[in-house]
């Protein structure tokens, strides 16, 4: 238990002081729903249910807080997210259980003709980036999130990557081949 003037620890902990009582709006509330209702359907473990909820509100937040809403969140706001995670000092584990909840709400907002495109369901990194690099970032992601490492350096692939592009031999055409060949022709 903490006093009020210890601040809890962890990054659960952080998102419980002051967020939780900041409203969802309609669009976040009506895409948990789905996700809830879908969850139930499926006869999903309550517990199971409750833990996607409250990892999908605190995400929720957090993208809301960056004006952000279900539809306009890419995978470059889900990559700043578990960045974000882990610079909190979350642990792997607390990432890929987030990671899997976002997972499922996007897959279901597809699923219910809410948006095109999962954005959980892959990363594009470059090798350089403000502030930090590909390599670096590969680190810090769960080892469930295939990364497409883009670069215009003449290197070979780092450690975790599901595949490489050089920027110089870059079309839509290889961007699309590759994706679906990580992703395992699903799209």
């Amino acid at each position: 238990m903490t006093s009020a003037t210890e601040r809890p620890r962890g990054v659960d902990a952080d998102e419980r002081v002051g967020d939780a009582a900041r409203p969802l709006d309609v669009a976040w509330r009506h895409a948990l729903e789905l996700l809830l209702d879908d969850l139930q359907r499926r006869d999903v473990a309550p517990r199971t249910r409750r833990a996607y909820r409250v990892d999908l509100e605190q995400f929720a937040r957090w993208a809301s807080a960056r004006a952000s809403a279900p539809r306009e969140v890419d995978s470059k706001l889900v990559r700043r997210y578990v960045a974000d995670l882990s610079e909190r000092g979350a642990a792997p584990s607390t990432s890929a259980r987030k990671l899997a909840a976002i997972r499922a709400l996007f897959s279901s907002q597809r699923e219910h003709g809410e948006i095109a495109e999962n954005p959980a369901d892959l990363v594009l990194a470059d090798l350089r980036m403000p502030g930090t690099d590909g390599s670096a970032l590969l680190a810090r992601l769960p080892a469930a999130i295939p990364v497409i490492v883009i670069t215009s350096a003449d290197a070979p692939p780092p450690p975790g990557a599901a595949a490489m592009l050089r920027k110089d031999e870059l079309t839509m055409e290889r961007l699309v081949f590759t994706i679906r060949g990580v992703l395992g022709g699903a799209r």
